[in-house]
């Protein structure tokens, strides 16, 4: 993150209700960052190559969601300088 910038971040669940409840903890918590909402990977990759910039990613992984697991699997790889949390 360059001195300067907000903290940006993306919370990725598959429920509606979940991502905007974490949405609105994080704001509550770090009041100048800015956080994105997205129902999957393949969302944030998207947002990635179209030029978004994230320094943190939430991934819901309860009930053994494979697919975020493969998320943060593809992040990690790719973009090792983003922080991940698994939720």
């Amino acid at each position: 993150m360059r001195k300067g910038d907000s903290m940006r971040i993306v919370v990725c669940d598959r429920k509606t209700e979940d991502r905007e409840a974490l949405k609105e903890k994080i704001c509550q918590y770090w009041r100048d960052v800015s956080v994105d909402v997205a129902d999957s990977g393949e969302e944030i990759f998207r947002r990635i190559r179209e030029g978004s910039r994230y320094d943190m990613v939430f991934l819901n992984v309860e009930d053994d969601d494979r697919e975020n697991l493969k998320t943060g699997e593809a992040l990690r790889k790719q973009f090792s300088d983003i922080a991940l949390i698994l939720d």
